[in-house]
């Protein structure tokens, strides 16, 4: 009873607060931009950058949106945003700008970490089927690696990275900030 009743406050306080708030989307995406661009200035020294200019690119074309979707790279913590079933087409519409923003947050911050040689290793076809030249496996190997750094950086927000406090309500009010 109290886990449904915090879900039911959670879900109004979030349609309230985050529903349609394009300024928040925004701010989140300059946030999020911001720290893929300092963990990359870190890595690879300020002439080494790669965020930015190449990964939009990358993640505006529809190769690049091709091995984001095939690889599942992006993840979204679409179970903490509760929603009630009847109007979720409605909800999916208010949170469409926080959705896209952590989609180019993500995706962006995934391409950039492809050298140039694995970007041209992967081809789309005609029927935007991806075709891969070279070791698959090592390819995959590095498009995991590639993911968890994603995820160091922006949160871990898939079900296998939440901790069993944070199945309750009561344990995803308490960590909503931070995944440690």
């Amino acid at each position: 009873l109290i886990d449904t009743s915090l879900k039911l406050l959670r879900t109004l306080t979030s349609q309230i607060v985050m529903g349609f708030n394009i300024p928040a989307s925004v701010m989140n995406v300059f946030i999020g931009n911001y720290n893929n661009w300092r963990a990359d200035a870190a890595q690879l020294g300020w002439g080494g950058l790669r965020t930015g200019a190449v990964a939009n690119k990358r993640f505006f074309s529809k190769k690049g949106q091709a091995i984001l979707k095939a690889y599942n790279v992006v993840k979204l913590d679409e179970t903490s945003i509760p929603t009630f079933k009847i109007v979720k087409a409605f909800e999916d519409l208010a949170y469409a700008a926080q959705s896209y923003g952590e989609r180019q947050i993500q995706g962006t911050m995934f391409l950039s970490q492809l050298t140039d040689t694995e970007w041209n290793n992967i081809e789309l076809n005609k029927d935007g089927e991806l075709t891969i030249k070279g070791d698959k496996k090592e390819l995959k190997r590095k498009f995991s690696q590639y993911k968890n750094k994603v995820t160091d950086i922006q949160g871990k927000y898939s079900e296998k990275d939440r901790r069993n406090f944070m199945r309750g309500e009561l344990g995803k009010i308490a960590s909503q900030f931070k995944v440690w």
